[in-house]
Parts: C-alpha cells; structure tokens; sequence
C-alpha cells in the first residue's frame, strides 16, 4: 500500500513502543527497560509483527505487561464527571461511579478481583476530572504499576517517562509521550489535542 507522504513510501518506519489498553508492544530493547523497571514485575512474550506488505520488521516485538497492582485510588477524594464534559457537569467521587458486576463462577477464576465474586472498575480517564491516590499504600522506589480496580490504565513516575523517552525511536519527530496528569486528565488530554492540531 502507498504511503500518503511520497517520501515515506516504501520505507520500514520503526515505532519501537505502543500501548495496547492493557500492555504493550515493544521492541526488545523497550522490553529489557520495562522488566528491568518494573523491578521484575512484568511478562512478556514474543509476537508476530507484519508490514502491510506481509514482510516481517528488522527487529523483534515482544507484547510485554507490566503485572505490578497497587490499591491505592482513593475512592472518596478522586472525582469523575458522569455527565458530558462539553454540555453539563455531574462530578461526583469515584465510589459513587463504580462499575461493579457479580461474576458466575466460570468467569470469577478469570475475572473477579473483589471477593473471588466480584469485577469491580473505576471510571475511565476519559471522565476523570482528578485522581487523588492514597501515596502511603505506594512502596517507595515503586516506578511503574496498575492502580487496582483500573484496568488498562498505568501509573509511572517522571523520571520512567523521561527514561522511556530517551530510549525511544519514532518517524521524523521521534518519541512522543502523552504523559496526563493526575488532577487533570481529562482536561490535559483535550488541552494536548487541541495543541496537536
């Protein structure tokens, strides 16, 4: 297939992470800074990566997640907007927006993180208006890890960004990393939007 900008046609373009809600797809070196990071914490497994054309890449990928979970969202202070943020606000705490389902037993040994019964999830980012956490439950050193109960999502520290932004390739521009803030997420992603425009 052609490239929509001439001079990238026909050129292997080399992004050497994404990340997939859940984990992500690295190259080998982006997979030896994740484990090494995640203080062992992490698994990956080799995948079969192809161009359009069918052609593998150079180098390796490897679907690698980080495995680390801390409870330490706190519920009552971390604020969620469960109206539309571009017609009318309805903030409430996150314990009052929580996506909470009995499980049958053939999907609670899969699923259930509540109870050995129970899937319960906080609000996506996306409606996150802020996310206190309770810091006394992180272990310090703790770089990168999933806060329980919200899933697809990572917490890291900036030094992990700046890290991970050193280490990274990408097309002309290089890295990019949407790092979003936690008293703000919502509001700094639709800010970092606007400005990519």
């Amino acid at each position: 297939m052609s490239h929509p900008l001439p001079d990238l046609d026909g050129r292997e373009i080399v992004q050497n992470i994404y990340h997939y809600d859940d984990f992500f797809i690295a190259s080998e070196t982006i997979r030896n800074f994740l484990i090494r990071i995640a203080g062992g914490e992490a698994e990956a497994v080799r995948i079969d990566v192809r161009h359009d054309d069918g052609k593998s890449p150079r180098e390796a990928y490897f679907a690698v997640k980080i495995l680390r979970t801390i409870d330490c969202i706190d519920l009552t202070r971390s604020l969620v907007n469960r109206g539309h943020p571009a017609f009318r606000e309805d903030i409430v705490p996150f314990e009052q927006d929580l996506t909470s389902l009995s499980l049958t037993s053939e999907l609670a040994s899969e699923f259930a993180n509540v109870d050995g019964a129970k899937y319960v999830s906080c609000p996506r980012w996306q409606r996150a208006k802020s996310i206190t956490l309770i810091e006394s439950r992180i272990p310090a050193g703790t770089t990168v890890f999933q806060p329980a109960f919200w899933p697809g999502h990572l917490i890291a520290t900036e030094d992990f960004d700046s890290e991970l932004a050193s280490l990274c390739s990408g097309v002309s521009l290089g890295y990019c990393s949407w790092r979003l803030p936690l008293s703000d997420p919502h509001g700094a992603h639709m800010r970092l939007m606007q400005d990519l425009r």
